[in-house]
């Protein structure tokens, strides 16, 4: 089930939750003088418990950078990924969007990759002097996904919010 935020404290505590996991702080994802938020998020629940939360942030006019942090793999149903792209090529209206793995989280790497990510490049010793890999995906990239994850078919809508 997607679980939207209801306002600007869901926002912040499913931040906070996807941050934890990350094994870093809110921050990065980015606040304005005023201390108010510049990202946005939304969550995965299995078995009525958040299983899976992503902030969007950093964004431009065309492009976002999304982090995923999940308690359970079991969250990136086809449907919930189909999901999640109508958010941030529909409701968002992104073009290209941008994870950045660790290149030795071989787990994030597949998992990107899996849902349609491609690789960008590399950022050098940049995290505790390990190289990262950018990955980025276009709104046609993810179509192109969702044609052959459906082969074809309707999907279902299994937005909820709450």
């Amino acid at each position: 089930m997607i679980v939207y935020p209801q306002g600007v404290g869901d926002t912040l505590a499913m931040a906070e939750w996807c941050a934890e996991r990350l094994g870093e702080p809110i921050e990065i994802f980015g606040f304005n003088r005023l201390g108010h938020p510049m990202f946005q998020t939304i969550g995965f629940s299995r078995e009525n418990k958040l299983a899976c939360v992503v902030v969007a942030y950093h964004a431009t006019n065309d492009s976002i950078v999304c982090s995923f942090a999940a308690d359970n793999p079991r969250w990136a149903s086809k449907h919930n990924i189909a999901a999640w792209g109508s958010w941030i090529f529909g409701q968002l209206g992104m073009k290209h969007t941008s994870a950045v793995v660790i290149k030795s989280n071989k787990r994030s790497r597949k998992f990107v990759e899996g849902v349609g990510y491609r690789v960008e490049g590399k950022i050098r010793k940049a995290a505790n002097g390990e190289d990262m890999i950018i990955y980025g995906m276009l709104k046609e990239e993810h179509e192109e996904w969702l044609r052959k994850a459906f082969n074809g078919k309707e999907r279902r809508n299994t937005s909820t919010s709450g």
